[in-house]
């Protein structure tokens, strides 16, 4: 998961010791992305990478933020260069938009407001108050899954069918079963529509 460093200043070690010497310091603003989660003696310790592929340790009260994909889930949203609706405005973003969450600011007296940045690198504000789907870190991976879970589900959902039609062609359980499969088939599908994004994500990356 790739988070944004919030506290002014992190000591970043090279093992898992609070009195061992930190190789660097990461910074507010910082992005890194977590590794993995580990507690030993008493404290927990999160495992990081930079963007440049360094890793180290840091103490598991370090302050983040998660930054996360999301996918506008309304008509359309206004999209200003600042928190606020007097701000000038970058233009309007349609459903189904991708975007990356970078931050979130409290307003008293509003909805809030939410820094995103579009595929395009733009940066900018919306709406706190804006429907946002929050999508998996890892297309690819999650795809592949669902994709598993839905086959092993249809499958199933068609051995019951073809049983009961043999052995009791007459049971209600009959139509339960077809709905099974057709639940499996359509999380197949979107399993699918899943992976492929999370490849094409990946090809455009790598451009």
């Amino acid at each position: 998961m790739k988070v944004r460093i919030v506290d002014e200043s992190v000591p970043v070690y090279p093992e898992m010791d609070p009195d061992g010497i930190s190789v660097y310091s990461l910074h507010a603003g910082d992005h890194v992305e977590i590794m993995k989660i580990t507690r030993r003696k008493g404290k927990s310790w999160v495992h990081i990478q930079r963007p440049d592929g360094q890793m180290g340790f840091v103490m598991g009260n370090t302050r983040v933020f998660a930054i996360r994909k999301v996918q506008l889930d309304q008509k359309q949203a206004v999209f200003y260069s600042e928190p606020s609706v007097e701000a000038d405005q970058l233009g309007t973003l349609a459903r189904g938009a991708r975007l990356v969450v970078q931050d979130v600011k409290k307003v008293e007296g509003s909805d809030g407001w939410v820094k995103v940045v579009t595929p395009e690198g733009q940066e900018g504000w919306i709406s706190g108050k804006a429907r946002i789907r929050v999508l998996p870190d890892n297309p690819v991976e999650n795809g592949r899954r669902q994709m598993i879970y839905a086959a092993m589900w249809l499958a199933g959902a068609i051995l019951i069918v073809v049983y009961l039609q043999l052995t009791n062609p007459e049971s209600q359980m009959i139509m339960l079963g077809y709905g099974a499969g057709i639940i499996g088939l359509l999380q197949l599908v979107q399993g699918f529509t899943q992976y492929q994004q999370g490849k094409r994500e990946q090809r455009e990356s790598k451009q």
